[in-house]
């Protein structure tokens, strides 16, 4: 009973150090997307100021 306790423990850890991981992993790869998408705005927006720049200097 108690070897079967004491597994039952050690799997539990062992899952919720896997969910942890992955929720990690998860929150990681969205922050990634996230700051890519900001970047592409940013970018996007450059662009266009320098366009409207062009457009008035000449």
């Amino acid at each position: 009973m108690n070897y079967a306790m004491q597994q039952i423990v050690s799997m539990s850890k062992i899952h919720s150090v896997a969910a942890v991981k992955s929720d990690f992993f998860e929150s990681l790869n969205l922050f990634a997307r996230q700051q890519h998408s900001h970047y592409l705005l940013k970018q996007a927006l450059q662009k266009k100021i320098e366009f409207l720049f062009l457009l008035f200097y000449f």
